[in-house]
């Protein structure tokens, strides 16, 4: 084998994401996904359901 094909190529090695980030940026990802969900819930319960009983139409 020479010395070429043991050296990797250098998209693997400088622009191509590892495994491991792939996995982090996925559950980061979920993470960033469950708290907006939960804070839309938040705002929903705190804010636009108040204000329209305060009008009247809830």
């Amino acid at each position: 084998m020479s010395t070429a094909e043991k050296i990797p190529d250098f998209a693997d090695l400088y622009l191509r994401p590892s495994e491991k980030e792939v996995n982090d940026q996925r559950e980061r990802y979920r993470q960033a996904v469950r708290i907006g969900f939960v804070e839309m819930e938040r705002i929903t319960e705190e804010v636009v359901i108040p204000e329209l009983r305060r009008l009247g139409r809830y």
